[in-house]
């Protein structure tokens, strides 16, 4: 049942909104649909004719008048309905009860028109009983109906009684800019973009500085912008207007109407019909408030959001600043940006806004504060290298805070604060927004821009160079909570490479006691790796090898190799270290050697174990391969070579080729943001009591070691263990050729893990017909005899290692097994 009257739309909602309503337009429909209001509407003057449609049967429908009844009303209100039900609820009324009372109004209103005769069967009976004056009359008040805007959005009309509105009148936009100085930024561009949608033109809004210190004063858009680069860069997309009463050119409209925007997130389909219906009514200047999130930006317009960011250039006083700054720094162009946030403010909006109660994940905004070292090695940046250090800091502080201290010793750190050292470039209260801009500015033009994804200062300048295709990182990994609202379209090949390349991670032990043919086969793992030409190999060593007590007589030469082969190096000393020390040294261990020779060796034991700090070493991926050195990469590997991406971690199976639930941890695709949530928990289970203690870090039946701790945790514990059966990134030479390529065909294997018999084992067999460990004769005869592909791949890998200069090494091992062996018997 509806009752429309000038000015306002009155219904009460009883089951679904008939497709009838007099506001039959799609936009005046969805208003009407979501709105939901009851509203009592009384005349505003005698000569106001209030009409009302009811909906009957199946027929067309039917008018009547009550003016009659408004005259005796004489009263008008607009409520919501949230607000009603909220009322009956307070008078305990129930929902029945509210429906039944708003049905019976309505009845009361058809069943007055009926006994007063003007209640018309149809439309085109209309002339006979009431004349056409009075249903030109209705017609013309229902088109009026039909274009009236929600009721949220206030309007000011000058308009003069049987003025009419100029449909193509010019359009003037107004809109404010809002919050910090990169917030105020993405006001501009939005606002600007919502001009553009609705074909007005846009009055820019004064720049808002010194939020931060209470007073908050503000500045003409071309003391922030460069304004005339701004009309020239968007000259026929959308039009600045000169206009001559700036922000006060409200006063001087014809016609105008407020409406909100901040934090809409509108359609563009919603502004261009907000622009249309402000034509339609006469309306020659439209009133936004913050244009911040007033937008949603769906794929279609995003690149035309970014097309206004690009030609954003910020004034000459900020630009001249800027070349001051790196001018008296003489870094040229060539340096990393670098946008740390660690500052208590910071703190505490980080621990208030991981808390919000909304079910949606947010962890991610301290992450990696504390690895900023190990986050620069891990993304090949160059020791040596000029590192800008944006935001408030001094060389003082950043020699006290501990996030600085390996990074002050590797590369060379500058701020503004060093090239003018007269306070000006210190940001306080008053200054802080300009002095952002200018850091906004000076990391625009890094080679490299390093920041936190959280902070919009950092995500806007990473989206921004992610559109342009120019290097950035985000140090914090994880999301960017900024692309959920401003995405990103581009042709980006760093973007496209990123994605594309795998971070390959490797352990390696250097003491004394490491055995020389896992340093071999590290070599040849890195020399296939290279050879695909997708992949950034890191090696995480322990520097505790090093000492010169037990440091292994190779340990510095392999490091250089690895260096000069272009492998990145973690130093990384395990918190929990020291309880594999004292469970070896207690003999805690010995039970279980019969199971793994690794609990022979504390030093071995807390390599093997050290890959399950990898969430906590720095690392911005989602994802990341992890192997050990016993493999050999034979053809590309990419996200795109496994079936799936993990919430955890992927695996293989164990030495079937068929999936029993079991999974190999030689081969490890990791879920970074994943495995961090877990970390805790998991190490708590790991080195718990009964496991450390009782049972040596033998985990039953999922077997010893690292590999049943995460067989037992993320298998049976969490049940999110992703196992792939005949996985081909993690291919074993005795398996059986897959029937769907042939015995010759190893393109479709990306990674052989040399899984029981190690290389050495297949060389002594293959070139000299010796069996060195009796457990893998059968393997290696049935290898020999059945599978070509086996020994291809063995082939394969004695030319890695002749490529190396490894063979000698590898006889010379051979015949040190065989002489032992000899000398055993």
């Amino acid at each position: 049942i509806y009752t429309t009257t000038s000015g306002y739309t009155a219904f009460v909602s009883v089951g679904k909104i008939l497709p009838s309503s007099p506001v039959a337009t799609p936009q005046a429909h969805s208003r009407t649909r979501k709105r939901h209001t009851l509203a009592w509407c009384g005349q505003k003057s005698a000569s106001d004719a209030r009409m009302t449609r009811a909906r009957v049967g199946g027929g067309t429908g039917a008018f009547f008048r009550f003016d009659h009844l408004f005259r005796r009303w004489k009263m008008q209100a607009f409520v919501r309905l949230d607000l009603i039900q909220r009322q009956l609820k307070k008078w305990k009324i129930s929902a029945h009860t509210y429906v039944l009372f708003a049905i019976t109004i309505g009845l009361s209103n058809v069943l007055y028109s009926i006994l007063s005769q003007d209640f018309i069967l149809a439309d085109h009976e209309a002339s006979r009983v009431v004349g056409k004056e009075f249903m030109a009359k209705a017609h013309a008040e229902k088109e009026h109906d039909s274009r009236l805007q929600d009721a949220r959005y206030t309007r000011h009309n000058d308009m003069k009684e049987g003025e009419f509105p100029d449909s193509d009148a010019p359009l003037l936009m107004q809109f404010e800019v809002c919050e910090g100085a990169t917030n105020q930024r993405i006001s501009l561009v939005s606002g600007l973009l919502i001009a553009h949608l609705m074909n007005a033109s846009a009055v820019l809004p004064m720049f808002h500085s010194s939020i931060f210190a209470g007073q908050s004063r503000t500045l003409n858009m071309d003391r922030i912008y460069n304004v005339s680069r701004l009309k020239t860069g968007l000259h026929g997309f959308v039009d600045i207007s000169p206009h001559p009463h700036g922000h006060d050119s409200h006063k001087f409209a014809k016609s105008y109407i407020n409406i909100g925007a901040h934090n809409t997130m509108k359609s563009q389909k919603e502004w261009r019909a907000l622009a249309r219906e402000a034509r339609m009514e006469g309306r020659n200047l439209i009133q936004l408030d913050c244009a911040f999130f007033s937008i949603s930006l769906d794929d279609e317009i995003a690149g035309e959001f970014w097309k206004i960011d690009r030609n954003l250039h910020f004034s000459d006083e900020i630009v001249d600043t800027a070349d001051l700054i790196l001018d008296k720094l003489a870094i040229g162009r060539d340096f990393i940006a670098l946008h740390i946030r660690m500052e208590q403010d910071w703190i505490d909006h980080c621990e208030r806004w991981e808390n919000m109660n909304d079910g949606i994940i947010r962890d991610n905004c301290m992450t990696n504060t504390d690895k900023l070292h190990n986050v620069f090695t891990i993304n090949g940046l160059q020791k040596g290298d000029t590192v800008y250090v944006a935001g408030g800091y001094t060389q003082a502080e950043l020699e006290k805070s501990p996030n600085f201290d390996i990074i002050r010793n590797d590369y060379n750190l500058v701020m503004k604060s060093d090239a003018v050292s007269d306070g000006t470039m210190v940001p306080n209260a008053k200054n802080r927004d300009i002095l952002a801009l200018v850091d906004f500015e000076i990391c625009r033009r890094a080679r490299v821009f390093i920041g936190n994804s959280v902070s919009t200062f950092s995500a806007m300048l990473i989206l921004s160079r992610k559109q342009e295709g120019i290097p950035h990182i985000h140090y914090n990994g994880g999301n960017i909570p900024l692309q959920d609202f401003i995405p990103v379209h581009h042709n980006s090949k760093q973007d496209e490479q990123q994605n594309n390349r795998l971070k390959w991670v490797f352990t390696l032990t250097l003491n004394k006691f490491a055995k020389r043919a896992y340093h071999s086969m590290a070599k040849v793992a890195v020399q296939s790796a290279q050879k695909t030409q997708n992949m950034d190999p890191i090696c995480i060593l322990n520097p505790n090898d090093m000492l010169p007590e037990v440091q292994h007589e190779d340990a510095r030469v392999l490091v250089e190799w690895l260096e000069q082969k272009g492998v990145r190096i973690l130093w990384h000393q395990p918190d929990w270290a020291w309880k594999i020390h004292e469970l070896v040294r207690s003999g805690g261990a010995k039970k279980n050697e019969k199971w793994s020779p690794l609990f022979k060796s504390s030093e071995a034991m807390v390599s093997t174990f050290m890959r399950i700090d990898i969430p906590l070493m720095g690392f911005t991926d989602d994802y990341v391969l992890y192997t050990d050195v016993d493999i050999m990469f034979t053809s590309r590997i990419g996200l795109d070579t496994f079936p799936y991406l993990p919430d955890y971690l992927m695996a293989g199976t164990e030495f079937s080729k068929v999936n029993e639930g079991y999974a190999n941890a030689g081969i490890l695709l990791y879920n970074i943001q994943g495995m961090r949530r877990t970390y805790s928990d998991f190490l708590n289970y790991a080195f718990s009591d009964k496991n450390l203690l009782e049972e040596g870090l033998h985990y039953g039946w999922y077997g010893p070691g690292d590999q049943g701790a995460y067989n037992s945790y993320y298998g049976l514990v969490l049940d999110t263990l992703d196992v792939v059966e005949a996985a081909s990134f993690n291919w074993k030479p005795y398996w059986e050729p897959n029937s769907m390529f042939d015995d010759d065909d190893d393109d479709v294997v990306e990674i052989v893990h040399w899984h029981g018999p190690k290389p050495v084992d297949y060389h002594a067999y293959f070139q000299h017909g010796i069996v060195i460990n009796k457990r893998y004769e059968n393997i290696l005869r049935t290898c020999n005899s059945s599978f070509e592909l086996c020994s291809r791949w063995h082939r394969e890998w004695v030319s890695h290692a002749r490529d190396l200069n490894l063979l000698g090494e590898i006889e010379a091992s051979i015949s040190l097994k065989i002489r032992e062996a000899f000398e055993h018997f």
